[in-house]
């Protein structure tokens, strides 16, 4: 067990150091902040164009996380509970960040299919630059299939777009990755 001190206050549990939050306590939302910030900042880049933009979601997360930090009611896990609320605010901004600049629907038949995803790669930080060099659309259906396990249909639902749609943007994605690591020529083991 993990112990998180601030300042004289020590949290030994998930409980403590939710009640601590609920109560509006500065520090346990320090300890729950500095606790899951890397965590949850490896999800935020893989959402965003780059650093700056993950910290904003970052940032804008743990405001979410703060102001309904109540609803959690210890049941499961609490860094589960932050990354769903981390991931679901990620979408949201994508979502705005869509209003701003209208999607354009890709057809599917315009993208080689390419059945090969990066895994087992050494270097995460080249992983998630290269993830982040994808357009926005592609990038969050990456996410979204690929690391959060969401259907195409599901995916279609949330974002707006149709399961076609989302399957073309993942075809897409997951060839800019291969390209991405072929014209470095470090290619990593991939999965069908």
């Amino acid at each position: 067990m993990k112990l998180m001190k601030i300042s004289n206050e020590v949290y030994e549990t998930d409980a403590e150091l939710v009640a601590g939050c609920v109560k509006g306590i500065r520090t346990a939302q320090e300890a729950l902040y500095h606790r899951f910030k890397s965590i949850l900042f490896g999800i935020c880049l893989r959402y965003s164009e780059d650093r700056c933009e993950a910290q904003d979601i970052l940032q804008e997360s743990f405001i979410k996380i703060f102001t309904g930090i109540g609803q959690f009611k210890n049941e499961g896990s609490l860094e589960g509970w932050m990354k769903r609320v981390t991931v679901n605010y990620s979408i949201e901004h994508y979502r705005k960040k869509q209003r701003r600049a209208p999607t354009t629907e890709l057809d599917e038949s315009h993208y080689e299919e390419v059945t090969s995803i990066i895994s087992d790669y050494e270097d995460l930080e080249m992983i998630t630059e290269a993830i982040q060099k994808l357009p926005d659309g592609c990038r969050t259906v990456f996410n979204m299939f690929i690391v959060e396990g969401y259907s195409h249909k599901e995916i279609g639902q949330e974002l707006g777009i149709t399961e076609g749609t989302s399957r073309a943007q993942l075809a897409y994605a997951r060839k800019k990755l291969s390209e991405f690591f072929l014209q470095i020529n470090r290619v990593p083991h991939v999965v069908s």
